[in-house]
């Protein structure tokens, strides 16, 4: 089944519903499309096989969005969103973008610390997040003496239930509408991020960027055939963002689970529900290649991303299904991704840049632009990206260059004929004598992962027999499963260069 929208006849449409098309924002989109096809799936949860329709998810938007109005909250608000992906996760999102209030995803396994330095820098007026995270937000929002309403799901004194029948009233979803303001001057999304300095940030995207995206994103998908798209990503990562705004505008049914997603749990999945689409990391669909009773033939389309992709890990995915595998790069800064994999990008590229961005290679010690092949250098962006870390001109101003370039902190190279290929992080190099090291390039380890302990890939600063052997040292440090496993799932996915073994 083709895709449900017309991008012509919706683009005109929503221009007529609400006046102006410079005042249409995604509240505007994501009413209508839900309210266009209320039949369709929004979502299903694969641990308890729950799933709710367009209409279901609309009328609980709704009502939210009316509770959190008749609570005073307005455009520019900021609400804060934690959890994992159960089928009540989609509705604070939703009635948010309805009232122009920027959504920041929280990281779910975050503890105190990590829950004080988010609120802190986003300054959130209303959260939700799971009962058992409730002493830690309390305590945090106490000092730092901000004052937010506190809204868990399921279970506790006021739930999200709880909070739309208090406030809330059942009238027509019909007669509701989206708040009126300006996207070009209130933020949709705040998302946690190092970015280039590694310093914690939150970037903050206009609803007009995050507007322009969306039906981007939306051509591409104009020509595929309706279906599922299993997602697996976190609350608080772009992809997360992007695939639960799409799924109505799209009529694409968002498969999530809200258990852990071990492998043999996402395996189980893709064999029981057959998603046509997905997003995967690389060394998450390392591990899914071990097991050869999962059926990859169900895909449509396959994104990697997140980190280096290796040529062997394509060729062994292409052997498993015939459906597209796109390799992409993308940055949370850019709110979509920079470089997409054209016909004729060779195995192991990431493509060339989208028609929206302009691109250049800067290298690192000298800041003069690299013009010749195959030649590593940080990859510099101009286009439709983030309008600057929240709160935060000082990192925003050192984020650009002095003509407006955006430094994106990785490496990257390019062929003679414009493709583009990961190299590394910047701030992963290691300064060995007079050079730069990448840690890519020291071969395919393959990191041995047990349940007590993980190693990690550190470069070290003095070694005794460096004369002697010739190139850089390396130690090897091992921490406990449980805490790297947050640490790998939650904030340093980026880096994992390395491919987890068995």
């Amino acid at each position: 089944m083709a895709a449900l929208v017309d991008l012509a006849e919706f683009q005109n449409r929503a221009v007529s519903n609400y006046g102006s098309g410079d005042r249409c924002h995604l509240g505007h989109v994501l009413l209508q499309s839900l309210a266009d096809h209320p039949e369709v799936i929004n979502q299903i949860n694969a641990a308890t096989g729950q799933q709710e329709t367009n209409a279901e998810v609309l009328r609980r938007s709704v009502r939210l969005a009316r509770a959190m109005r008749a609570r005073g909250l307005r455009p520019g608000d900021v609400l804060a969103l934690a959890g994992p992906n159960h089928l009540d996760l989609c509705v604070p999102y939703y009635a948010a973008h309805y009232n122009g209030l920027p959504v920041l995803g929280i990281d779910p396994t975050f503890k105190y610390d990590e829950i004080k330095a988010a609120l802190s820098l986003s300054k959130p007026k209303i959260i939700f997040f799971q009962k058992e995270d409730l002493k830690n937000y309390e305590e945090a929002l106490k000092s730092l003496s901000l004052n937010a309403k506190v809204i868990t799901f399921h279970e506790g004194e006021c739930t999200m239930e709880d909070f739309i029948n208090k406030y809330s009233t059942d009238e027509d979803v019909n007669n509701f509408k989206a708040a009126d303001f300006d996207p070009d001057q209130v933020f949709s999304w705040l998302m946690s991020t190092s970015g280039s300095t590694g310093v914690p940030k939150v970037v903050a995207f206009t609803g007009r960027v995050v507007f322009d995206a969306s039906i981007s994103y939306m051509k591409s998908l104009l020509n595929q055939r309706r279906g599922t798209y299993l997602l697996l990503s976190p609350v608080q990562w772009m992809s997360g963002y992007f695939i639960t705004l799409s799924a109505p505008l799209t009529g694409t049914t968002v498969l999530k689970t809200s258990v852990t997603a071990t492998t043999e749990h996402i395996v189980d999945i893709i064999n029981k529900y057959k998603p046509n689409f997905t997003m995967f990391s690389p060394p998450t669909i390392t591990q899914i290649l071990k097991h050869l009773d999962c059926d990859l033939s169900c895909f449509d389309l396959i994104n990697i991303g997140g980190s280096k992709v290796y040529k062997d890990l394509i060729t062994d995915l292409k052997s498993r299904t015939k459906g597209k595998i796109v390799e992409f790069y993308g940055q949370t800064d850019a709110c979509m991704g920079i470089l997409y994999p054209f016909p004729g990008t060779p195995l192991g590229s990431c493509g060339k840049a989208l028609p929206q961005y302009e691109l250049k290679l800067v290298d690192p010690e000298t800041n003069k632009e690299i013009s010749e092949p195959n030649v590593p250098g940080e990859l510099q962006v101009k286009g439709p990206i983030f309008s600057g870390y929240y709160n935060d001109p000082e990192e925003t101003a050192k984020a650009f260059t002095e003509d407006g370039w955006f430094k994106t902190g990785d490496l990257l190279s390019r062929d003679e004929n414009g493709f583009y290929y990961i190299v590394e992080r910047i701030k992963m190099l290691i300064k060995w004598k007079s050079y730069h090291v990448h840690t890519a390039t020291h071969g395919d380890w393959q990191i041995q992962w047990s349940y007590k302990c993980v190693a990690g890939l550190l470069g070290m600063n003095n070694i005794s027999n460096e004369e002697e052997s010739g190139s850089p040292g390396f130690a090897l440090n091992e921490r406990k499963g449980n805490e790297i496993q947050r640490l790998y799932y939650g904030r340093v996915w980026h880096l994992t260069d390395m491919r987890l073994g068995s």
